[in-house]
């Protein structure tokens, strides 16, 4: 878990609004992950009609995470804020930095947060979104209501620094219910969504993969400093983050 730094006075009113302005971009970090994980949904919902029995189909695992205790989830969102607060101090004081969140941190916001933060999940026909976490993998899941099917999406992605340090989101599969999307279709309804053009994201396809690319260059620590992720380590259940805090050469 991450340690408390040591952070700038709070007298310092350019301190503050460097620190908020870094806050605001991890959660916008976050959204667009989100967003790169489910906008699919809708459209894939319309390919999935004519196969309706594989498409609703139940999804276990989901199904063991979407719901929640109102009190023992409000206790998890608070941690999960304080470690993103914690985590934006490390990135103004510290050269290195780390930070671990569990599934149920995570999902504990995206239960009580997202609809209201980040609006329009709900009105996409996109409902209750959660992660799960498993070895090298995280898994989004959420029911999806588009086009009257109302079957749980699935989307596993692997998570990876590449060698230019971009955070890189492999594709390993899409679902809906136990139906299978092919990379391709995958790939394709992204193109289609306003997805490429929310910077810092970009699409990447060759062979028999396929990913989502976030560059993380977009995500500033202060004028003078530059955020560079190091590591992503998915664990069963939680998240851990490594990375530096560097001064861009000029």
């Amino acid at each position: 878990m991450t340690e408390p730094a040591n952070s700038a006075s709070p007298s310092d009113a350019a301190a503050h609004e460097r620190g908020a302005r870094t806050a605001t971009r991890f959660r916008r970090l976050a959204l667009i992950v989100l967003a790169s994980l489910g906008i699919m949904a809708s459209v894939a919902a319309g390919v999935a009609f004519g196969l309706y029995k594989s498409a609703t189909a139940a999804v276990p695992e989901y199904e063991a995470v979407v719901a929640i205790d109102p009190l023992r989830a409000e206790t998890q969102r608070r941690e999960f804020e304080s470690q993103l607060s914690t985590l934006v101090s490390d990135t103004q004081a510290l050269p290195e930095w780390k930070t671990r969140v569990t599934a149920d941190q995570i999902n504990a916001w995206l239960a009580l947060r997202l609809e209201r933060d980040f609006p329009g999940f709900q009105q996409a026909g996109l409902v209750a979104p959660r992660v799960i976490l498993e070895e090298g993998l995280a898994v989004f899941a959420a029911r999806s209501e588009a086009t009257g099917v109302e079957g749980v999406i699935t989307v596993a992605l692997r998570p990876l620094v590449t060698e230019t340090d971009e955070l890189a989101l492999e594709i390993e599969s899409a679902k809906i219910g136990r139906l299978s999307l092919s990379l391709d279709l995958v790939m394709g309804l992204l193109r289609q969504s306003p997805l490429p053009n929310m910077s810092p994201i970009r699409l990447s396809q060759s062979d028999a993969k396929a990913a989502v690319i976030v560059d993380l260059d977009r995500l500033e620590a202060g004028r003078d400093k530059a955020l560079r992720l190091t590591g992503v380590d998915v664990r069963p259940g939680e998240l851990l983050l490594r990375g530096e805090t560097t001064t861009p050469q000029p």
